[in-house]
């Protein structure tokens, strides 16, 4: 199966996505120029209603493998499990050398409504081995930043998936996605 046109938030038809979260997904070949050195962010509109089973992930966009050594530098937007279980909690891991963070809210957007996301990782110049990342949803700052200690650029090789994680190989989402920008700033 592939992604389906729908209409997007605006009410215009086939101008977003549609995932059945089973098997769709979009893939977009590497390109060096979606390989950010230094700081990038990522901006997404998303709409979900769909349930995110315990110990899964309803990948929105991924780049990268999340791979023990970390490799390939990434990064992993998602809809997760809430608590107790099941919901749709938004997530965000930058992959680094020495690991993956990820920071998650604490709101859940499995709601059937349009939401904005920008996840952003911030590289500081005056201090080259402490990064930020943070995220905001629908304008609302929604997490403190969180700093990771061993400077990274984002060095994969692998192009972006829409709709299923790289490193996690059927963490399909269900839903849709409509307009997507990368930005080689923070």
């Amino acid at each position: 199966g592939g992604a389906t046109l729908v209409a997007d938030r605006f009410g215009n038809p086939r101008s977003a996505y549609n995932f059945d979260g089973i098997n769709d997904y979009i893939s977009i070949p590497h390109s060096s120029r979606l390989a950010f050195k230094w700081s990038y962010s990522v901006s997404i509109w998303f709409k979900s209603c769909a349930v995110v089973p315990s110990s899964s992930e309803s990948a929105l966009i991924s780049s990268g493998v999340g791979t023990i050594s970390y490799k390939e530098r990434g990064y992993n937007i998602g809809l997760r499990e809430s608590i107790p279980v099941g919901g749709g909690r938004l997530g965000f891991a930058p992959d680094f050398s020495a690991g993956s963070l990820g920071v998650t809210s604490g709101s859940d957007f499995a709601d059937g409504k349009w939401h904005h996301a920008v996840l952003v990782y911030a590289w500081d110049p005056a201090n080259s081995t402490t990064q930020k990342y943070y995220f905001y949803v629908d304008g609302v700052r929604n997490q403190s930043d969180s700093t990771v200690n061993n400077f990274d650029s984002l060095t994969t090789s692998n192009g972006i998936w829409i709709g299923q994680a790289i490193s996690r190989l059927g963490d399909y989402f269900t839903g849709a996605i409509d307009d997507i920008r990368l930005y080689d700033t923070a």
